[in-house]
């Protein structure tokens, strides 16, 4: 069966939480950690273009929870008013644009708002061979890591699990981990 589920929430189809899976330093031969710069980025913006106005326009997603309606107006000569209105949320400062031109209003909103959940969830990323192989394990499991790093340690969602099976070192897993998306959110509120 083939299921799609939204990426970084670790849970079932029916919505639920899917179980905690205990990860020591014991268990694992090598690891890989990378951080992202937190806040490189303070929005994503994607372009659409508006049929009607025969103009391209923008839509932002950002870390702001509500976004704002501006409306800006200004008087070309002879008096002729030009009005643009363009979605914006949040700080204008490093926004990553994307290439794409959108064909609607909605799908540029929903592109630039997955975008910035990829941008969010990969902020650091965490690569794990297991010392024994685990066939339990598969995207959007979470994982509890302890004793490797203060700052390695905690909560993390497998993005990308592969298994090999060789007859000279039997099964091995290797697991890429990813914050869950609740990880900076409850974070930033502190």
């Amino acid at each position: 069966k083939l299921i799609f589920t939204e990426a970084g929430k670790a849970t079932s189809v029916s919505g639920k939480a899917l179980p905690v899976t205990a990860i020591s330093r014991a268990m694992i031969d090598t690891h890989t950690y990378t951080e992202a710069g937190r806040g490189d980025y303070t929005g994503v913006e994607a372009v659409w273009h508006d049929v009607r106005a025969a103009k391209k326009r923008k839509a932002t997603a950002s870390a702001a929870k509500k976004p704002k309606k501006k409306t800006t107006r200004t008087v070309l000569p002879p008096k002729m008013v030009v009005s643009n209105e363009e979605e914006t949320a949040g700080s204008a400062d490093n926004v990553k644009r994307l290439k794409q031109t959108f064909p609607d209003e909605a799908t540029a909103k929903a592109a630039a708002a997955a975008e910035w959940q990829r941008l969010q969830r990969d902020k650091g990323t965490l690569d794990l061979d297991l010392k024994m192989g685990r066939p339990d394990f598969r995207a959007e499991v979470r994982v509890k890591l302890s004793g490797i790093r203060p700052w390695v340690d905690g909560d993390w969602v497998v993005v990308e699990c592969s298994h090999s099976l060789s007859a000279s070192s039997g099964l091995s897993t290797r697991l890429r981990l990813e914050r869950p998306d609740d990880y900076f959110s409850s974070d930033d509120d502190n």
